[in-house]
């Protein structure tokens, strides 16, 4: 079940067209403190039906519509700038690091090894570059995800489609709200007959030991790594 907050990011824009994401931090309005409903949820709200209303007394779908993307496209900005704020203040440095503020947090600098869940080709950082089927592989998680079948959170199942297959400008507005998959609860998940334990915000891999994306479905945004229409005006790699 959501969290109910005290802010309706919709009808904060709709009643404020002229405030931007700028105005709406210096008053306090946050991911943190607000929330974006699912169209489905708006649409059964009398209110929000009578806002749309043509002179004749019709809902304007179509207003309704635009308005509801801009709302998306702002409120998940707005959560990553929250996401990059809360990392931001946790920090951690080394104990030799001399230019960390004083009430930073230090963390433990020992040798450490780590084993991956289910390894897969990807690139992170300054130089750990895998080789796939001899050549270079310099895709982020992200841009790896992308090339993925896109799943369906409510089902399970893998749609027709990867985000790549939408690359465009006017494709966007066709698709749903997705997410990088991860894990929503610390638990357990099935894997080839092996139960295997996993913790919150972990990536989900498909069959192929890749990560993806899956659909929203009326879940918070906040503190997911959301699709961003940038992400796929081109192709990764496209010249």
């Amino acid at each position: 079940m959501n969290e109910t907050k005290k802010n309706d990011f919709l009808a904060i824009i709709t009643k404020n067209p002229e405030l931007s994401l700028v105005d709406f931090k210096d008053a306090g309005i946050t991911a943190e403190n607000s929330s974006l409903l699912t169209k489905e949820e708006y649409m059964a709200m009398p209110k929000v039906v009578d806002a749309f209303k043509t002179p004749t007394g019709e809902f304007d779908q179509k207003k309704f519509d635009s308005v509801y993307k801009d709302a998306q496209i702002q409120y998940a900005t707005m959560a990553e700038d929250s996401l990059f704020d809360n990392i931001t203040r946790n920090l951690s440095f080394g104990p030799d690091a001399w230019y960390a503020p004083a009430d930073a947090i230090k963390r433990d600098t020992s040798p450490i090894m780590i084993v991956d869940q289910k390894p897969f080709d990807y690139s992170q950082g300054i130089s750990y570059i895998t080789e796939l089927s001899g050549k270079k592989n310099k895709l982020s998680v992200r841009e790896i995800a992308q090339t993925q079948k896109v799943v369906d959170y409510e089902t399970g199942e893998e749609l027709d489609y990867t985000p790549n297959d939408k690359a465009g400008l006017f494709s966007w507005f066709s698709l749903p709200s997705m997410a990088l998959a991860q894990w929503d609860e610390d638990g357990t998940h099935e894997e080839n007959g092996i139960t295997i334990p996993h913790k919150a915000g972990d990536l989900k891999f498909n069959a192929e030991g890749k990560p993806y994306y899956e659909t929203l479905s009326g879940r918070e945004m906040y503190g997911k790594d959301l699709l961003r229409r940038s992400d796929i005006l081109t192709v990764d790699g496209s010249k």
